[in-house]
């Protein structure tokens, strides 16, 4: 976080913002109108009544999982693992539907049974393409693994990896790098992850690596090259902010505004993983590069 706050002002104050105001120069006397949403008095009660819900959700969670006999806990009292971490999407699932019941009864928006499921479907319409991406993606790893092809490309390309000796920081730097090239052609990391999870994880356990780690780097590679990706629904977000001051500004103009941003988060947090793994010190809770 401090590393990639640090570079992210320098890039902003020392690159991104002089080439702007060259570029695009923008006057002083610049304004835009600020709107101030206001809530409705029956919003404002709603909100209110949210916040108790949760607050009397929170104690309920607690008063069950607090107590050392509690079902929720594992044969030796513990938390990791326990029947309450396996029942974390049942928690806050019922807790979102709790708070969404009270606001809606609160509000007006829910006056019978029937809005309910109305309302269920409203929201999950959002997630349509995401649900028909991942329906594609499931098709995809079941030949995958009926064909055992992902099997033959691991053992093979693990076979490759050690037979050249291409292991360690520079592989690490070539899988980050492989990522962050992947992100930009498809429009979800949890889908890309889908995709190169079952080659690379067994591939790369092969000589060692563990998995925990080999997410790690997906993750860096993945996050760094969403902003300068028009595949991601965030990059239409930026487009339309800035299309507030600029109305002429277009997805060129996007992608080169933040490619210094993309590229030095890339170079810095593959620069600081590395550092970090030179000094031996663990990624997580007993996770280091390798699994041995």
């Amino acid at each position: 976080m401090f590393v990639l706050a640090a570079v992210g002002t320098l890039l902003v104050d020392k690159v991104v913002e002089p080439r702007l105001q060259r570029t695009l120069p923008m006057g002083k006397d610049f304004k835009t109108e600020v709107v101030t949403p206001t809530l409705t008095e029956a919003e404002k009660r709603g909100l209110k009544r949210v916040g108790l819900a949760t607050l009397a959700y929170i104690a309920l969670v607690l008063l069950v999982v607090v107590p050392e006999a509690s079902p929720l806990r594992n044969e030796d009292g513990g938390l990791i693992p326990s029947p309450f971490l396996r029942s974390l999407v049942p928690l806050m699932f019922i807790y979102f539907v709790t708070i969404g019941l009270v606001y809606g009864i609160t509000t007006g928006k829910i006056t019978s049974s029937r809005d309910v499921p109305q309302r269920m479907a409203e929201s999950a319409s959002d997630l349509a393409p995401t649900l028909v991406l991942f329906f594609a993606i499931s098709q995809f790893i079941a030949y995958f693994r009926w064909s055992e092809l992902g099997q033959f490309i691991a053992i093979e390309g693990s076979n490759v990896l050690q037979s050249t000796g291409f292991t360690g920081l520079p592989l690490v730097g070539a899988f980050i790098a492989m990522s962050a090239v992947l992100n930009v052609f498809m429009t979800s990391g949890s889908a890309q992850w889908a995709l190169m999870a079952p080659v690379f994880v067994p591939m790369l356990m092969m000589i060692d690596f563990d998995p925990a780690f080999v997410l790690a780097m997906f993750r860096i590679g993945d996050s760094s090259t969403n902003i300068i990706s028009p595949m991601s629904p965030y990059f239409s977000v930026a487009l339309v902010y800035m299309q507030r001051y600029k109305p002429d500004m277009g997805l060129g103009t996007l992608i080169a505004t933040m490619l210094p941003l993309a590229m030095g988060f890339l170079l810095a947090w593959s620069a600081f993983l590395m550092f970090w793994l030179m000094m031996g010190w663990p990624i997580g809770p007993g996770v280091y590069m390798m699994a041995n």
